[in-house]
């Protein structure tokens, strides 16, 4: 699939409702998923997991402009599928958090690997707050445990070290 970031830059630009905060933090999730594959991978160690992450963003971004319309615009069923897929996106953004925070890497891919927590889990946390001001369900309720407890990671904590 090609992909014109140009192009998509400028859609975003446009005065239209979507894409907006919630695409461009998918597609950030899909360049988080990416950078911790090659981590790992030049770490010698497992990828194929983030491999799986970053194109099922990438998807999730694609399907993010026409879930807001069948949200907003569509009938109950429509609401009702889009507030599900939502809560999939939210769900798998904090699970590509979770794993992140257990990557370990080569000391030299450290600063890349603490990037790709970093972008992933404020992506994480724009999801959230997106769909979060509508509903106050036990759903909500426990992916904001599941963010609390990614809070309280050294990653999360530490300070940014500059060289």
């Amino acid at each position: 699939m090609e992909f014109d970031l140009d192009r998509w830059l400028m859609t975003i630009a446009k005065t239209d409702p979507t894409p907006a905060g919630g695409s461009l933090a998918l597609v950030t999730l899909a360049g988080a998923a990416a950078l911790a594959s090659k981590c790992s991978r030049l770490s010698g160690m497992e990828y194929e997991l983030f491999d799986k992450y970053a194109e099922l963003m990438s998807e999730f971004s694609a399907e993010d402009a026409r879930l807001y319309k069948n949200f907003t615009k569509g009938g109950k069923e429509e609401a009702l599928a889009a507030v599900e897929a939502g809560l999939l996106h939210i769900h798998s953004a904090i699970g590509l958090c979770e794993e992140l925070k257990k990557l370990e890497v080569k000391e030299s891919l450290r600063l890349d690997s603490d990037a790709a927590f970093s972008l992933a889990f404020e992506s994480a946390l724009v999801l959230l707050k997106n769909f979060g001001n509508n509903f106050t369900d036990e759903n909500i309720i426990s992916l904001h445990a599941r963010i609390q407890n990614l809070l309280n990671s050294p990653i999360a904590q530490a300070p940014i070290k500059t060289p």
